[in-house]
């Protein structure tokens, strides 16, 4: 007779009882809250025969942990649960697919380390350019040798971070992006950090690389905090290393993101896909390097963009919030770049040189007490009907900073492919006197701010039976 104590699984592990509060009870294996993954077996001890629950003792593939779940890659996990790849997958062998039930309100992270194996050089840095909105200047600087776009920069000097974007040739040095605070989960939106100096310490790094086919979350009863998602995506180059990063190779990776995903101090060198439609994508990317498209459709407002950069030519998202002086532009000549946006909100935002965001469904710069920036060299285009609303709270020439122009009726790319922007004048009408039109005023920031009695906008610049630039609907 079976002692009562403890039960079996088909699969022959030893179950947690029902005194433990789980009903019904779950292998051990689920209950388990560390695991690591060693793929280069760089300490030697790596196997699949592991108990895969330290670092001395990890698996050797992603493989031998869903075999110790039973051959699942849907564990139920009930308490919060940290999934470390010690080294970078070097084939396309082992694809992570990750499609866990979680419950009980925990989190789980799948999460790469950061440490001297990721390390590509180190050294101080040299400020050759501290970062301003209004002359369109990231922060340029110097770094040690062996830096290139879509590594990540850790200023030990303060503990903050940036990803490298583009070469600035006509000083040598290195743009970046956004500095942020160090992450520090579950705590989102780390701060911006503008302090960097000559002088500073800081570690280049490619973080490990994983190649991440699937993670799609089923969530029974997640974790109801704010800020906190139901699975976090850390410090992780999502790429299929056979392939590389190879942004003429577009369609042939990609990375399928459900509900509940978040990405921190991550670089995606994938085509993201949402399965879940207006269901799909509901937490976002914390100082992401996004070195491939972006296909999303989600609600907003808990979706988020956060800092980082887009290092290619084109994201298409819907509702939510873009901000942190996030990045929208290419990092390689010929590669014109939009982000279409469907129903967002912008924060802080730099459009790089042949940069575009296309705002094809009602959106709005800035929030209730945040009017938002818009700076760099891109354009701003507004696409068929839609209305681009900003903030009541600030003036257009301190929300338009972008030297590249304010289009109505654009014609998605033109811009960019061909360089037709579309109309560059729109109509203003008088809401206070007459209610008369007056067509053909250029569209600018300085006529969008300038009273429609003295040859301006008001705050209003309308293609009648197409899209509108406007203050008019405040927060």
């Amino acid at each position: 007779m079976l002692s009562s104590a403890c039960a079996c699984s088909s699969a022959g592990d030893q179950v947690a009882s029902s005194s433990a509060g789980v009903t019904p009870p779950l292998p051990i294996a689920w209950t388990r809250p560390s695991w690591f993954i060693d793929p280069a077996n760089g300490a030697g001890t790596a196997s699949d025969k592991n108990t895969c629950t330290t670092a001395a003792s990890p698996c050797l593939s992603f493989g031998g942990v869903v075999q110790i779940w039973g051959g699942t890659t849907s564990p139920r996990l009930r308490q919060n649960t940290t999934i470390t790849f010690l080294s970078s997958q070097w084939n396309s062998a082992d694809p992570v697919v990750f499609t866990p039930r979680i419950e009980n309100g925990a989190t789980v992270t799948l999460q790469g380390a950061l440490g001297p194996a990721q390390q590509i050089a180190a050294g101080n840095l040299t400020v050759i350019a501290a970062k301003q909105r209004a002359s369109a200047q990231l922060l340029d600087v110097a770094l040690p040798a062996g830096a290139a776009p879509g590594l990540l920069v850790v200023d030990t000097t303060r503990g903050s971070r940036a990803w490298v974007y583009v070469p600035d040739s006509s000083s040598q040095g290195w743009l970046l992006s956004q500095s942020l605070v160090a992450a520090n989960l579950p705590t989102l939106l780390p701060a911006e950090d503008d302090a960097w100096q000559t002088g500073d310490s800081v570690v280049v790094y490619q973080p490990v690389t994983v190649n991440l086919d699937e993670v799609a979350p089923t969530v029974a009863d997640g974790a109801t905090a704010s800020g906190s998602p139901n699975v976090n995506i850390y410090q992780l180059r999502l790429v299929d290393p056979t392939i590389g990063e190879a942004p003429e190779e577009q369609y042939a990776q990609s990375l399928s993101v459900g509900a509940g995903v978040n990405f921190v101090e991550s670089s995606i060198g994938k085509v993201i896909t949402n399965p879940g439609g207006t269901t799909g994508l509901t937490e976002g990317f914390v100082n992401v390097d996004f070195g491939e498209i972006f296909l999303g459709a989600t609600p907003g407002p808990a979706f988020t963009i956060w800092g980082g950069q887009s290092r290619y030519g084109f994201l298409v998202m819907q509702g939510g919030l873009v901000d942190g002086d996030f990045i929208v532009g290419p990092s390689f000549p010929n590669n014109p770049s939009s982000f279409g946006i469907y129903s967002m909100t912008i924060g802080d935002a730099y459009l790089g040189p042949d940069s575009a965001f296309t705002v094809w469904a009602d959106s709005q710069v800035g929030r209730a007490g945040d009017p938002g920036i818009v700076w760099g060299a891109g354009e701003v285009l507004v696409a068929g009907s839609a209305t681009l609303t900003y903030s009541d709270e600030a003036t257009a020439t301190a929300t338009f900073l972008q030297t590249g122009g304010l289009y109505l009726d654009a014609p998605g790319l033109g811009v960019l492919l061909d360089g037709d922007a579309g109309p560059t004048t729109a109509c203003a009408v008088d809401r206070t006197g007459s209610s008369g039109w007056t067509c053909g005023i250029t569209v600018t920031p300085a006529n969008l701010d300038l009273p429609v009695s003295q040859g301006g906008f008001g705050g209003n610049a309308v293609i009648p039976g197409g899209g509108s630039i406007t203050n008019g609907g405040g927060f």
